[in-house]
């Protein structure tokens, strides 16, 4: 999980120039949710859970020189506006493990229990937004448009990726 911190979403668009290539299309979007899509998917609700516990436990330790959250780590981090998205991993991971493992192994199932979790984390994020700035409408609205809205459609990429690796590897190790 701490690996995918620092890494940027990007994936590669077929494009017609000068003859047909790829091209790199970045996402503005980091693999943060890779990693609790991944741990819920095939650790489960309790190992999900676990994860992302010791996940927030490393950023809060301060480990500012791994850059564990997206900007940085430390005690300090809860007054950054997207701790209470790092807040919502933890019942995410529980939402999509349980669903993930109660339900035959498909890839509908998972790109459902990644819908919920989203929604989860989403949710989360937003009342913690609106907690930190329920009296300043703007600039509550700015951030729900800043942190939901325009990094939805990178989330959904990042979730389908996710989902289709993790299909993959619990048809491998039959489980």
């Amino acid at each position: 999980m701490v690996f995918f911190t620092p890494m940027e979403a990007a994936i590669y668009l077929p494009v017609w120039e000068r003859g047909l290539q790829l091209k790199l299309l970045t996402l503005n979007c980091r693999l943060q949710l890779a990693g609790v899509f991944l741990s819920a998917y095939l650790g489960g609700s309790s190992g999900g859970v676990l994860s992302q516990v010791l996940y927030i436990a490393l950023g809060l330790l301060g480990w500012n020189q791994l850059r564990i959250f997206g900007n940085g780590g430390g005690l300090d981090y809860w007054r950054e506006p997207t701790f209470g998205y790092i807040l919502g991993f933890v019942p995410a991971a529980y939402l999509m493990g349980a669903v993930a493992f109660s339900r035959p192994k498909s890839l509908a199932n998972f790109v459902w229990s990644g819908i919920l979790g989203l929604v989860v984390i989403h949710l989360m994020g937003m009342g913690y937004l609106f907690l930190r700035s329920a009296h300043q409408l703007p600039l509550f609205l700015n951030y729900c448009w800043q942190y939901t809205i325009v990094l939805l459609p990178a989330q959904l990429a990042i979730l389908c990726s996710s989902a289709m690796v993790a299909y993959g590897v619990r048809l491998l190790l039959l489980y």
